[in-house]
């Protein structure tokens, strides 16, 4: 059952739904179902109708996680240092600090999905600034050229040795960063990428998205239990729902569309 926490020290601003277990999402397809006997205790080792039911669970949060490569929840920032005269950074092999908090490092990205080049304002997601001054150096590096272009430019001529401040960054087919000009020097640069989706494993995992939409994996996997067992009123009762739930997570969790400016 959802797991409902009194917001602290806030009067009148109601109440949050916090996460929903593995477990408890399939407890719920159980009972909204209305599957006889007792509520299951585990998703470990299940089978049958229960197994069923834990199956499509786990394979709908899956599936909300693929349907769409730019779901805000998925985004994870990223800080890494330069080395002198290197241009390219594998995602896999690169020291990382991530999260919120930027740290603790880490060698590769083992949940990483994609660059993110573009932030909501139009602006590329990495900056840089020199690591021995500090972010009052910090400045954007522009992300607007593809790879074939940025090519073209940077590998090329005396351009391919000569090495400077960076004002560029790309990927390349191989999802290493490059870097135009070289780095001459140990550069800090942040930045956001993807997170690959998570998979439920034990009883207590819980989704990666936000808690109030936590009921669209339970919707969804209602769904497919109406189809699987013959329950036209069950895929009917919780079909629009999935739906209208799903259009609401898309309007919160995806990326502003920025709009050219028309000119006067």
């Amino acid at each position: 059952m959802p797991i409902i926490v009194q917001q602290p020290g806030s009067p009148g601003s109601g109440i949050n739904i916090g996460s929903m277990s593995y477990l408890q999402l399939c407890q719920m397809v159980q009972e909204l179902s209305g599957t006889t006997g007792s509520p299951q205790i585990t998703t470990v080792g299940a089978t049958g109708e229960w197994g069923n039911i834990c199956n499509w669970v786990a394979d709908e949060y899956i599936k909300i996680q693929n349907e769409r490569n730019d779901w805000l929840w998925m985004e994870s920032d990223v800080s890494f240092n330069t080395i002198a005269h290197q241009q390219a950074y594998s995602p896999y092999t690169t020291t990382f600090l991530t999260g919120d908090n930027l740290g603790p490092a880490n060698v590769g990205l083992i949940d990483f999905r994609r660059w993110k080049m573009t932030s909501t304002t139009g602006s590329c997601s990495f900056r840089i600034y020199l690591a021995s001054i500090g972010t009052n150096n910090e400045t954007f590096l522009d992300g607007d050229l593809g790879y074939a272009a940025w090519r073209d430019y940077y590998l090329f001529g005396s351009r391919r040795t000569t090495a400077a401040r960076p004002t560029s960054v790309v990927v390349d087919p191989h999802k290493n960063l490059l870097f135009g000009l070289i780095p001459n020097d140990i550069y800090t640069v942040t930045g956001i990428y993807y997170t690959l989706p998570t998979i439920f494993a034990n009883d207590t995992d819980t989704p990666a998205f936000p808690p109030e939409y936590n009921m669209l994996i339970v919707h969804r996997a209602l769904v497919r239990y109406g189809y699987f067992y013959a329950a036209p009123e069950i895929v009917s009762e919780h079909k629009d729902i999935a739906s209208s739930m799903k259009d609401q997570m898309e309007c919160e969790q995806l990326p502003d569309v920025e709009y050219p400016d028309t000119m006067a």
